[in-house]
């Protein structure tokens, strides 16, 4: 208004004098005075925002401020709105939230946030519509959407060839990460490094966290190779990022020998074994093997009877059976549905578990059997087989007759083949420590273990007061299961009811929880210097997930492949690394109308985690097939290169040879000493002592058969 009313004064004056200048007949004198009155008006700065360069998916955001300039007594500027236009209005943003009303001098500021969608220059304005003189008003709008810069991520080697490594040496290599990116690119994520390849488990990474390089910087990854197992090594590393080139690959290879045990008085000995077949012998499904202390052979089958063989040897490498017996007290136990009702339909019993001991004269067996049916798998099924199914059975000999009793009854058999399996039992003869298969794949109950939850005593490595027990059947006491009549069931200890009527873990009990962690140990060992070791069935990719952090057993699929692991149990407590739920916590509870832990003591907290094999469940070493039954060479054949190294049976068809160190905490090296075997699932080796020493005999499941394996030095 002000520059409006001076034009119009000035137009006035100019008009005025050249009409007297002009026109000389008419003059008419004017004069007065010009005012100038100031009136409410905005003003907006920078009147102009330019973003500049930015990113697609990057945002730059720039503000601007309103302030009134009117008078001290002009009346305040309504702002009715604040509106993006123009033709790439889509790109801009602006926080205003709407009407505002200013004060003189009163200054407000609002963010405009520029974020391009495509490339090119844009263009747009912010139009300003208030109640001052001067509305609306435009602040132009521009910036330049660019390609996202993306940092590219560069490594310092390709390949890493270890060269020639002994197996009881871990030998390193480390390689270099960089981010080249240029001053303002961003950061590069390093997300995982992942190692595939026939023998990825000869390797390992100290990569262990998430890694943001910005750019410059760098990381070092070491990378080692320790298998512990003969023979070439390949596999491939990826390092997975998110830099401009895809994930960078490095090739491993290593020759891994293993160390040679030489003899003082000549060259290093090579063990050097004669295969053969036992004959007239066929066991059918052998399942577990051991030579008693009556020089006889003893075999389990998978479906409940126990075979005797008496076994001469004829000659070199010539093995023949003389004598079989047949005992079936096992295979004879009547079997239950998993309400616990009697199923006499159900013939045989599952046997994963065999222990001979005693004396010449008097020999003892220790068998661990359950329902032999099976269910569960992709389909689900519920079989319906008694999941409180497992009974200890401990034979003794009377005359030619064999006597039977129960020693324990109830404890966890799985809905798949997991069950109690292996025995061993403590130099005093006072405990028996048994491997008790788990009921899940990684703790979670699942569709492919027909959805049951781990129980009180499953997953475990278990052990039996049997001084408390005597001579008498002890029946684990169970949950008060709601759908039963009341709290003593007359068919307890037997039909866990999918985990209603478990055991109960006692406090003061002859069962107790020895070492927990373990999804289907098939074996246990005390070795001659009284150490325990044993090896765990890994889970399967699909067939069930660990627990969450709040440790609740709820249904859930999903789960990952692992391999399976060989443990040096150190002492009691030791972790497995397989979850227990229902041990981990006793927010766990089963039967809704009475809801009970099975768990009389404190809950064990680390069975709520899952612990990878091979890398945080402090296992010796992973196998890369199903590695069953094993046991001690003790014999002194070879200079003694052999004795006190583990033997175990594999489903690649293989004997491992397992060479620890002399305190047998670590490994020394692993290879295979006898390969292309049918389904080695057991294996027994005699000492210096025992009939036929130096002999590995293998139980094969594939073929029926008993292999026997003789040293090139049988003495």
């Amino acid at each position: 208004m002000i520059h409006r009313f001076l034009t119009k004064f000035l137009c006035l004056t100019l008009f005025t004098t050249l009409s007297a200048v002009y026109a000389d007949t008419i003059k008419i004198p004017l004069s007065g005075s010009g005012t100038v009155r100031s009136s409410n008006t905005l003003s907006v700065a920078p009147p102009l925002l330019d973003s500049g360069d930015v990113a697609i998916g990057k945002s730059s955001v720039q503000r601007f401020e309103i302030t009134h300039i009117g008078a001290s007594d002009d009346a305040a500027v309504e702002i009715y709105s604040i509106e993006v236009g123009g033709e790439d209005s889509f790109d801009y943003l602006t926080n205003s939230f709407g009407y505002t009303s200013l004060s003189s001098t009163e200054t407000v500021g609002f963010d405009v946030t520029f974020s391009p969608v495509t490339l090119g220059v844009k263009k747009a304005f912010l139009r300003i519509e208030h109640s001052g003189a001067n509305s609306p008003h435009l602040v132009l709008l521009t910036g330049v959407g660019i390609d996202i810069p993306a940092s590219k991520l560069d490594i310092s080697v390709t390949t890493i060839d270890f060269g020639t490594v002994p197996t009881d040496v871990s030998k390193s290599q480390s390689f270099i990460l960089t981010n080249v990116g240029g001053n303002n690119y961003p950061p590069v994520t390093l997300y995982n490094i992942v190692l595939t390849g026939d023998n990825a488990d000869s390797f390992t990474t100290d990569f262990n966290n998430v890694v943001s390089l910005e750019p410059g910087k760098s990381v070092t990854v070491k990378v080692t190779t320790n298998s512990g197992i003969a023979g070439n090594k390949v596999a491939q590393l990826s390092v997975e990022h998110d830099g401009s080139n895809p994930p960078i690959k490095v090739a491993l290879t290593a020759k891994q020998e293993i160390a040679q045990v030489t003899n003082p008085d000549g060259p290093a000995i090579e063990p050097v074994f004669a295969q053969s077949t036992l004959k007239k012998a066929a066991p059918k499904k052998p399942s577990s093997l051991q030579f008693g202390p009556d020089g006889n052979l003893y075999v389990s089958s998978r479906d409940g009877d126990i075979y005797v063989y008496t076994v001469n040897r004829a000659g070199k490498n010539n093995y023949t059976t003389t004598k079989q017996e047949t005992i079936t007290l096992v295979q004879k136990i009547t079997n239950h549905n998993d309400d616990g009702s009697v199923n006499k339909a159900v013939k045989g019993r599952l046997v994963t578990g065999l222990l001979v001991v005693g004396t010449t004269n008097n020999p003892v067996i220790y068998v661990s059997s359950g329902d032999p049916r099976m269910g569960a798998g992709p389909s689900g099924n519920d079989s319906n087989l008694d999941t409180n199914s497992v009974i200890v059975s401990r034979l003794t000999k009377n005359g030619n007759n064999w006597n039977k009793v129960d020693l324990v009854r109830g404890l966890p058999r799985s809905e798949e083949n997991h069950q109690g399996n292996g025995m061993q039992l403590s130099k005093d003869g006072k405990t028996l420590y048994l491997a008790v298969g788990g009921n899940t794949n990684m703790g979670l109950p699942s569709n492919n273990f027909a959805r049951i939850p781990e129980y009180a005593y499953s997953a475990a490595i278990v052990e039996i007061n049997l001084q408390q027990i005597g001579n008498t059947t002890y029946d684990l006491p169970t949950l008060n299961d709601e759908d039963r009549a009341g709290p003593d069931d007359a068919n307890d200890p037997f039909g866990g009811n999918n985990g209603k009527n478990m055991a109960i873990l006692e406090n003061n009990g002859p069962v107790k929880i020895y070492a927990p962690g373990f999804r289907n140990a098939y074996d246990v060992l005390l070795t001659t210097a009284g150490k325990m070791y044993t090896i765990d069935n890994g889970p399967n990719a699909g067939w069930g997930a660990p627990p969450p952090g709040n440790c609740l057993g709820n249904y859930k699929d999903g789960g990952t492949t692992y391999k399976d692991s060989l443990h040096y149990i150190t002492g009691k407590g030791y972790y497995g690394g397989h979850p227990n739920p229902t041990r981990g916590s006793k927010n766990n509870k089963f039967n809704d109308s009475n809801p009970q832990s099975p768990i009389q003591g404190n809950a064990n907290a680390v069975e709520c985690q899952y612990k990878v094999p091979g890398k945080s469940n402090n296992s010796l070493h992973v196998f890369n097939a199903s590695t069953n039954g094993f046991t001690e060479y003790r014999a002194s054949n070879f200079g003694g290169s052999m004795q006190g190294d583990l033997l175990a049976g594999s489903f690649d068809r293989s004997v491992y040879r397992i060479q620890l160190n002399n305190a047998g905490t670590k490994l020394n090296g692993i290879d295979k000493l006898f390969q292309k075997l049918g389904t080695p699932l057991d294996v027994t080796a005699q000492g210096d002592q025992d009939i036929f020493p130096g002999t590995i005999w293998v139980a094969d499941y594939a073929v029926n058969a008993i292999l026997v394996f003789e040293p090139e030095d049988y003495k």
